[in-house]
């Protein structure tokens, strides 16, 4: 499902050569750095994930599998880091403002939001401040509409993992019935006023799909209630 490097000078990148990711292989293969079976190798590009945008800058690979800079969390042989790729796999040094990395989840044919939901958990690290967005994203003070942020990872702290648990409505999902799939927007900001690491790194950890649990109408409660008052009843009367 990965590919060789792709590399583009637009701010506005097209997702056009990324691929969507199956729900079902989504712990392993949605991880950024992973290609379902193994780790991908440093300065190659994780083709499931793709940067839809970004600040102006120089030619780079911006989804990149990187080394961890200085104060971010280590990489182990689930996940890896993805930025931007400079010489040796290290992280180069990026342009302040917003780059916004996406994931595409193909969720099962079969799958029906009327009986069903479909439920995503995991966690993210940043540097610098990251966003989690469902379906669109916005971008500016505020970044009105994110599910949760990521304090980010600087050079004076150690990093943390910020855990996130989805369960998309039917209106953040796209497509139609037997073709449901899901957008994850990750926006991360590159604070600051001079040039420095930007990185984003994703754990999936359960993908699965559940049966809405089915609720009893009132008259059936009422039945059941009266039911139990009557055997009580008969057990006193014992």
């Amino acid at each position: 499902m990965k590919k060789s490097l792709w590399i583009s000078a637009a701010v506005g990148l097209a997702s056009a050569g990324h691929s969507a990711v199956l729900f079902s292989s989504l712990v392993k293969d949605g991880n950024t750095g992973h290609d379902g079976s193994a780790v991908i190798t440093y300065s190659n590009a994780d083709d499931d994930w793709a940067l839809v945008s970004r600040p102006s800058a120089p030619n780079q690979l911006q989804h990149a599998v990187v080394k961890p800079a200085s104060g971010w969390l280590g990489d182990t042989q689930d996940y890896r880091w993805i930025g931007a790729e400079s010489a040796r796999g290290f992280p180069g040094a990026d342009v302040p403002g917003d780059y916004v990395y996406r994931l595409q989840i193909d969720l099962p044919g079969s799958f029906d939001p009327s009986s069903q939901y479909a439920q995503i958990d995991g966690r993210f690290a940043s540097d610098n401040v990251g966003y989690l967005f469902l379906k669109s994203y916005s971008l500016g003070p505020g970044y009105n509409g994110h599910l949760v942020n990521n304090s980010g990872a600087t050079p004076s702290t150690s990093g943390g993992w910020t855990s996130f648990s989805l369960i998309p409505t039917l209106g953040q999902l796209s497509g139609t019935a037997g073709n449901y799939s899901l957008d994850l927007f990750f926006v991360v900001n590159n604070a600051g006023s001079s040039n420095s690491e930007v990185g984003l790194l994703v754990q999936f950890q359960e993908a699965r799909i559940q049966s809405i649990p089915v609720v009893p109408e009132p008259a059936t409660l009422a039945l059941g209630a009266g039911a139990l008052a009557a055997a009580l009843a008969r057990r006193r009367r014992r």
